[in-house]
C-alpha cells in the first residue's frame, strides 16, 4: 500500500509505467537503442526472443501437444516441439519431412474466449501465420479437438502415416486437417 501511495504521489498513477512522462521517456530510450518505440518492433530483438524461447523451452505447450510430440518423436528423431519458422512457432515440426503439425485443442483461440480479440481478428492472424509457414516450404497437418480428447496412440500414428503418404502422392497440396470431434478429414491444394 505504501508503494502504491508513493507512486500515486509521485506519478499520479498506481503503476509508474502508466504515467505519460514515463511512457514518453521509455519510447525515446527505445528509439535510441533499438530504432523503434517498442523493443519487439525490432526484427533483431524479435529473433533473439524467439531463439531464447526455443532454446530454453519456454513456449506455451498444452498437455495434448506435448503428448503428440512425445509419441511422434519416438518414430522420427527430427521431430521438434515449438520449432521456430519465420516469426512463428510450429507446435510440432517434422524437420526431415518439412511438416508443421498444428494442435488445435480447447485453448487454441483463448484470446477470443477471454475477449482480447474478435474471432475475425484471430482468424485473420491464423491465415497469415499459415501462409507464412507454407511459404517457408512447410506443409501443415492440423489436429483439432475442442473437447480436448486425444484418440488412441494407434490412431495418432495412422494420422501421421496417412499425412506423409498424402503429401507424397499430392505434392502440390499444402495442408490436411483431422477433426477428432467430428471424425472428419479435410485437405486442399496450395
Amino acid at each position: 500500500e505504501k508503494i502504491i501511495q508513493s507512486c500515486v504521489d509521485h506519478y499520479g498513477v498506481t503503476n509508474p509505467q502508466h504515467a505519460s512522462d514515463v511512457k514518453k521517456r521509455t519510447e525515446l530510450t527505445n528509439l535510441d537503442r533499438y530504432g523503434c518505440k517498442r523493443p519487439l518492433q525490432s526484427q533483431e530483438i524479435r529473433e533473439k526472443c524467439q531463439k531464447t524461447m526455443y532454446e530454453n523451452n519456454t513456449c506455451t505447450t498444452s498437455k495434448q501437444q506435448f503428448y503428440i510430440y512425445s509419441l511422434y518423436k519416438i518414430i522420427d528423431d527430427s521431430t521438434k516441439i515449438n520449432y521456430p519458422i519465420s516469426k512463428y512457432f510450429a507446435d510440432i515440426c517434422l524437420l526431415k519431412d518439412k511438416i508443421d503439425i498444428e494442435v488445435d485443442f480447447g485453448g487454441h483461440n483463448l484470446a477470443v474466449k477471454m475477449g482480447y480479440e474478435t474471432q475475425e481478428e484471430f482468424d485473420r492472424k491464423e491465415m497469415i501465420r499459415n501462409l507464412v509457414i507454407r511459404k517457408e516450404g512447410y506443409r501443415q497437418m492440423r489436429i483439432i479437438s475442442y473437447t480436448d480428447k486425444l484418440p488412441q496412440d494407434e490412431i495418432l500414428l495412422q494420422m501421421l502415416e496417412y499425412t506423409k503418404e498424402y503429401f507424397s502422392t499430392y505434392t502440390q497440396h499444402s495442408w490436411i486437417e483431422f477433426n477428432i470431434d467430428s471424425s472428419t478429414v479435410r485437405n486442399a491444394e496450395q
